[in-house]
């Protein structure tokens, strides 16, 4: 297992959220993301075989990292063969495609587990832990799909993980080629390069989608007002809101096909990157404490954090319930007059319920 970083201590802390505003909130530039949980569970009145989501993308010489999120449950009552494969578009006589992996995946039986995979896979994505694995078709001519990995898909089996895949042109680069990542399943006999149509239609409102960008980034300030007790912070991954967070970016409509994609509410298979708390005790006569955590606001949440205040390492979010848990992110003393930043990156694990919450609570005296 590649997801070994210790988890942070759960604390019972109710803690108020007033709200506050996100700034500069936008997607860097980063590795294109797919995800794919959408149908969530395959079910036997759907079809036996197919693909279940795919990515277009045009690319340059490379090399080009994707991350691939996968999320699927075996419903249809026998066991199953499930994978990505990867379709080269180039012409005949154009370049092959090189390829490379990294991932954590996992499977699960039972629904009570399905947290503790979500943040293995987040602990691993976040921390830079991922296995490398080598692909079964480690280098793709033109015009042919080949097989990255596949897994035996028990009947009730979720088959989670996330991968970072490594496309390079090799042979006779002519500038950017076309290639389409896929998700697909089969019967355990198949061979799962066939599968190369359309995803399987699906009224099912988990995530399914392509991005160009997988890491967010946001500014958060945190004004301390003189004289009193003060605890305000940001909801992330609020798409329910009205509106919905500054931080819902991989939505249905900037999705590749986004006839056939869902919205990303939740923000699998993404990083927020590089979150900036700004402590701002301005306008105070004395230095002022200041506390940081984390907590679930939709309901039970696990993943992954790291903050500036414990070293930038990363630990694991053990299952937070709603409201009621939090982990503890640091504390930073603040002089005077003066202003101070707070670096935070987090990794949502899967079957998380979100929004979750960072909070920033300042007591007086």
């Amino acid at each position: 297992m590649s997801c070994t970083q210790s988890d942070l201590t759960k604390i019972t802390l109710a803690l108020s959220l007033p709200g506050g505003a996100m700034q500069n909130v936008g997607l860097l530039a980063s590795a294109p993301l797919m995800v794919s949980d959408h149908p969530e569970t395959v079910r036997d009145t759907m079809p036996t075989s197919g693909v279940l989501w795919h990515h277009l993308y045009s690319a340059s010489a490379g090399p080009v990292i994707h991350r691939v999120f996968l999320w699927h449950v075996n419903g249809t009552g026998i066991s199953k063969k499930i994978g990505i494969t990867i379709g080269n578009g180039a012409a005949v006589g154009g370049p092959s495609l090189r390829i490379t992996a990294k991932r954590q995946q996992g499977q699960e039986t039972s629904g009570a587990n399905y947290l503790t995979l979500g943040k293995c896979i987040a602990k691993a994505l976040l921390g830079a832990t991922l296995d490398t694995v080598t692909p079964v078709d480690a280098l793709v001519t033109p015009q042919h799909v080949g097989l990255i990995e596949e897994f035996t898909w028990p009947n009730g089996a979720l088959q989670g993980g996330e991968w970072e895949i490594t496309i390079q042109q090799e042979g006779n680069p002519t500038g950017p080629v076309s290639y389409r990542l896929r998700t697909v399943f089969g019967p355990t006999t198949a061979d799962l390069r066939q599968y190369q149509g359309t995803p399987l239609p699906s009224s099912d409102p988990h995530v399914r989608g392509g991005w160009d960008d997988s890491e967010i980034q946001l500014t958060y300030v945190f004004g301390i007002p003189p004289g009193q007790a003060y605890t305000s912070g940001i909801k992330l991954a609020d798409a329910s809101a009205n509106p919905p967070s500054p931080d819902f970016l991989l939505t249905k409509s900037t999705s590749y096909d986004s006839t056939n994609a869902t919205d990303n509410k939740a923000n699998f298979g993404a990083i927020y990157q590089n979150i900036q708390l700004q402590i701002d005790n301005g306008r105070e006569t004395a230095a002022r404490t200041v506390s940081i955590y984390l907590g679930g606001r939709g309901g039970a949440f696990t993943g992954a954090v790291s903050s500036s205040l414990l070293g930038s390492s990363v630990s694991g979010i053990p299952t937070l319930s709603v409201n009621s848990d939090v982990v503890s992110l640091g504390q930073v003393s603040v002089p005077a007059g003066r202003g101070q930043n707070v670096t935070v990156r987090v990794a949502v694990g899967g079957a998380s319920s979100t929004p979750f919450a960072l909070y920033l609570d300042s007591p007086y005296p």
